[in-house]
């Protein structure tokens, strides 16, 4: 399956029109984030589209509510955040280690023709 596909569904009873995405299609959810987030500040002043987040009172057992105790929706950023130390990652903290063989920081290595 293609990461986005329209396909029929089934919708209270009825066929309808829509977006089925696989797993792949959802793994570049962040990244569809990121460049509206760039977009939104690079090219207009006004942001025409706002990814808003509407937290579930329960997820991981702690309640997402407000002083009145109604779960509320807030505009969303995308930003990285370090699983090990739940920090947020600015560029002055980051670094690049290739890991992959024949790999440098510029990609695939071309093969020494005198290796050959």
């Amino acid at each position: 399956m293609p990461p986005i596909a329209a396909q029929p569904r089934m919708a209270r009873g009825r066929r309808s029109a829509g977006v089925s995405t696989s797993k792949s299609g959802r793994d570049l959810a962040p990244v569809i984030r990121a460049l509206l987030d760039w977009g939104d500040r690079w090219v207009l002043e006004d942001r025409p589209v706002v990814m808003v987040h509407e937290p579930v009172a329960e997820a991981a057992g702690r309640a997402a509510e407000d002083a009145g105790g109604n779960a509320h929706a807030h505009d969303l950023d995308a930003a990285w955040i370090c699983r090990t130390c739940g920090e947020e990652v600015v560029m002055n903290t980051l670094t690049v280690d290739v890991r992959a063989p024949g790999w440098d920081r510029s990609g695939p290595r071309q093969p020494d023709p005198s290796d050959g």
